[in-house]
C-alpha cells in the first residue's frame, strides 16, 4: 500500500487542477454564457468537521469553506479550505487546529510537514483541512472542482472566542 504523505496529496490535487484547466481551456466558451450557479449541498458537517471550522474561525481563518466531497473520494466526507493573511498566520491556523482537534478527541492522520507556508494540508482521518495565503488559493481555485458540493456554513460557525 502506498503511504500518502502531505506532498503526495498535494501532487494529486495539483494534477487535478492541472487536468481541469487544460480541459476547460480546450472547451470554446462563449462570452455572453452566464457561469452556472452554485447549489449548496443540504448536508451537514460531522463533529470533527464542525470543530475544524470553528478552530479555523477562531483563529481569523478568511473564507472558509467546506465540502461533502463523501460522494466523490472514498477517503474523506469533507473538504475544508481556509485563506490565511500571511505565512505566520498559515502557521497559526494549523497549529491551532491541531491543538483543538487533538482536544477533541480527533487523531491527526497526516499532516504536511514541508517549509512551504503557502499552503499546508492535514489529513483527520475523515476530513482533509487546506489552509492557503491568500494568493495561493487564487492560483490554485479548489473551489472550482468541489464547489457543487459546498455546505452552507453562514449558520453554524460561531463567533470567534479568541480575541
Amino acid at each position: 500500500m502506498k503511504k500518502i504523505t502531505g506532498k503526495s496529496v498535494k501532487k494529486r490535487v495539483v494534477k487535478k487542477v492541472g487536468k481541469i484547466v487544460k480541459k476547460r481551456a480546450k472547451a470554446a466558451v462563449k462570452p455572453e454564457a452566464a457561469e452556472p450557479e452554485v447549489k449548496k449541498a443540504e448536508v451537514e458537517l460531522s463533529d470533527a468537521a464542525l470543530l475544524a471550522v470553528n478552530s479555523l474561525n477562531d483563529k481569523k481563518g478568511e473564507d472558509i469553506k467546506a465540502f461533502d466531497v463523501s460522494k466523490t473520494t472514498p477517503m474523506w466526507d469533507h473538504f475544508i479550505i481556509c485563506s490565511a493573511t500571511s505565512a505566520t498566520h498559515v502557521g497559526a491556523l494549523r497549529d491551532y487546529l491541531k491543538k483543538c482537534m487533538i482536544e477533541g478527541g480527533h487523531l491527526i492522520a497526516h499532516e504536511d510537514r514541508d517549509l512551504d507556508t503557502s499552503w499546508v494540508v492535514v489529513d483527520f482521518g475523515d476530513i482533509l483541512v487546506h489552509i492557503f495565503a491568500s494568493e495561493t488559493r487564487k492560483f490554485y481555485n479548489l473551489e472550482e472542482i468541489w464547489g457543487k458540493s459546498e455546505i452552507d456554513i453562514s449558520a453554524i460557525v460561531k463567533e470567534p472566542s479568541i480575541k
